[in-house]
């Protein structure tokens, strides 16, 4: 029997303290959110515990489905580097980011790319950095199953949580999910928005859901696993 274990929006850290110029766009509505209501809800001490009790549970793989930082402020991505490293190996744990790991417009260097170990496919370089969707989706095929991780993680107007695949990277999916299903492998997809748009908000939805829907329809897909709500 293989286990695999789920993490959905852990908002790993409490929010630093932002410099003004960092407030300067969309992240002060998040900032704001945080002070108000977000910070009563994402508990270090809930995290902690749930954590000890995942790990203490030794699942063979963990899925981590995004939004590991709260506001995309750079001091928040080396906190979830730190997380992740508490939460298994990279081979044993799988990432992809969130929208608030993409609340504003950054370069994956120094940010998400920190955690390319957990985002790195099977047959990337051992130095490859993930740089946005065109390294997406990775495969990484972990005894019976292949996991595959779409990230949906673009900056957004505020007030929205959009996310986006892009036909680019469902192309490449409906490609590998067909290629995997040949090998008689359980298809584990990883991806944040969730793909019925009925389950959230129209301003949290994934925009290209419709295709998103056609490319499983047509390849196929045993099991979805996505976070955001």
């Amino acid at each position: 029997m293989f286990s695999l274990a789920q993490v959905a929006d852990p908002h790993v850290s409490p929010l630093p303290r932002p410099t003004p110029l960092e407030l300067c766009n969309k992240r002060v509505l998040g900032y704001l959110s945080w002070t108000l209501r977000r910070k009563h809800i994402h508990r270090k001490e809930v995290l902690t515990a749930l954590t000890a009790d995942l790990v203490a549970a030794v699942p063979d793989h963990i899925a981590v489905v995004g939004d590991l930082t709260n506001i995309s402020l750079p001091a928040e991505f080396p906190p979830a580097l730190e997380w992740l490293r508490g939460v298994g190996d990279p081979d044993r744990v799988s990432v992809v980011p969130g929208n608030h790991d993409a609340y504003v417009a950054l370069p994956w260097s120094g940010t998400i790319a920190l955690w390319r170990r957990y985002m790195r496919g099977d047959a990337a370089p051992a130095d490859h950095a993930p740089s946005g969707a065109d390294d997406h989706p990775w495969v990484r095929v972990r005894g019976p199953i292949a996991v595959l991780g779409v990230t949906t993680a673009v900056p957004t107007l505020p007030f929205f949580a959009t996310g986006r695949a892009g036909e680019a990277q469902l192309a490449r999916l409906e490609s590998l999910l067909r290629e995997h299903g040949r090998a008689g492998r359980y298809r584990v997809v990883l991806i944040h928005h969730p793909p019925i748009d009925a389950l959230t908000k129209w301003r949290k939805r994934l925009t290209d859901s419709a295709r998103f829907a056609e490319v499983i329809a047509r390849a196929g897909a045993e099991l979805i696993l996505h976070g955001h709500t």
